[in-house]
């Protein structure tokens, strides 16, 4: 019997959850048995109602540099080390998702003692540290400032029984770097649910249902960016698009932020669109199904500038609906080498006679940016010759392609592949 402890810190709606979900549903069966630990559950009973055991314990939860104290950090280390060892057996595999992360730095400790003991781990790396300088400041605090440890050695532990998942190929050279052999790193690409083929030829009636529950004005486009907006998601460039658009399209974002830090700033978007009478519609999230808004929508937009798997730039198309807006190179390096095909990403967007890209500039900046070109139809007309791309961006994309990347999608990132993969990854442990 293969026995799998799922662990995270939370199981809010979300990217990271969806996978764990999709782990579930991989692995479940008689010869396999699963235990979720997490720090907070917003539904304990559809996992308990599912057959999984489902544990839940607090200290598990984020801890933020500005509220935590030596002895609070010292509780913290000595209860969850008891806690790991009275739940999780020696010849459990321990399934950590985004252990790395600076989350709470003290369960990355208490993960790496144990696998310094024997305790099988698999560290799921949808994000890094590396990449928040924040983060990394937490990390060296707890880690090298309160428990007096070599912070590469925890992260990275040079282990046979600690193994690294990754979902892109710029991740996985990237832990290369950090002394991790091949026989103990594996990518492994987010599985993508299908979507029933009937569907796909009814997005007017989708669409219809979305405009009379938001009450938009009908005969417009309908964009979607299907995000929880936080700042690498760069919503002040969506914006700036939907100040170029508005005339032809509906500006649709999902859900908002749930971290404090982030709140501060998503409100303060919605505030300059208020005064600007720039009409996105926040939070659509919130009072519309996700799979009604993706059917309804003509395209899919990702301003994101960092991602971990990029299921904005795959998950789209299955409802027929085409991704455009800002490529990541590393991203969709790995999906183009699949098959895939992406006719209306750019890698730039330019400013300031070319020289400068949005994102280069500060969120003031580009309050005042889009402030300019939303009250002059020249500086828009600037903006377009200086992104050529900008004046196709949403014409027709072909029904060939479309089909093509759905028939790629469902060869290279199917449930069945995915648990395949994982099974093989789990198998390692015991070669």
């Amino acid at each position: 019997m293969l026995k799998i402890a799922i662990v995270h810190y939370h199981l809010n709606p979300g990217g990271v959850t969806r996978i764990i979900q999709s782990q579930i549903q991989s692995l479940k069966s008689d010869t396999t048995k699963i235990k979720i630990i997490c720090g907070f559950c917003p539904d304990p009973e559809q996992y308990r109602q599912a057959g999984i055991e489902l544990i839940i314990n607090n200290e598990l939860n984020y801890i933020y540099p500005e509220s935590i104290s030596a002895d609070k950090l010292s509780h913290i280390y000595k209860s969850l080390n008891d806690f790991f060892r009275k739940v999780i057996d020696k010849d459990e595999i321990i399934h950590f998702h985004n252990l790395n992360l600076a989350k709470n730095p003290v369960v990355t400790k208490v993960i790496s003692d144990m696998a310094s003991e024997g305790y099988f781990i698999v560290n799921h790396a949808h994000d890094f540290a590396e990449d928040r300088p924040k983060n990394l400041d937490f990390l060296n605090k707890i880690i090298k400032g309160h428990f007096k440890s070599d912070l590469q050695s925890v992260l990275y532990p040079n282990l046979k029984n600690y193994l690294f998942v990754v979902l892109n190929s710029y991740d996985f050279k990237r832990i290369e770097k950090c002394a991790i052999n091949m026989e103990r790193r594996f990518l492994l690409p987010n599985p993508v649910g299908y979507i029933q083929e009937n569907q796909l030829h009814q997005k007017e009636s989708f669409a219809s249902k979305i405009i009379q529950i938001l009450n938009l004005e009908p005969g417009k486009k309908i964009i979607i960016y299907p995000v929880r907006v936080i700042q690498r998601k760069n919503i002040g460039e969506f914006i700036l698009l939907s100040t170029l658009f508005k005339n032809e399209a509906h500006w649709l974002v999902t859900l908002p932020p749930k971290n404090p830090f982030e709140i501060k700033f998503y409100e303060k978007w919605k505030k300059f669109c208020h005064e600007e009478r720039i009409p996105v519609h926040f939070e659509v999230g919130l009072s519309v199904e996700f799979t009604d808004l993706m059917h309804a929508s003509d395209f899919c937009v990702t301003t994101s500038i960092r991602e971990g798997f990029g299921m904005a730039f795959i998950e789209p198309w299955l409802f027929g609906t085409p991704v455009v807006g800002r490529d990541i190179p590393y991203i969709t390096e790995d999906l183009k080498k699949s098959g895939m095909n992406f006719p209306r990403l750019y890698q730039n967007l330019h400013i300031e006679n070319g020289i400068k890209d949005f994102i280069d500039l500060t969120i003031e900046d580009q309050m005042e940016y889009v402030h300019r070109v939303n009250r002059s139809d020249v500086k828009k007309q600037n903006l377009m010759t200086m992104n050529p791309i900008l004046k196709n961006l949403l014409q027709p994309v072909g029904n060939e392609i479309i089909s093509n990347n759905v028939k790629t999608i469902k060869e290279n990132y199917s449930i069945e592949k995915y648990t395949e993969r994982l099974n093989a990854i789990y198998q390692t442990f015991f070669k």
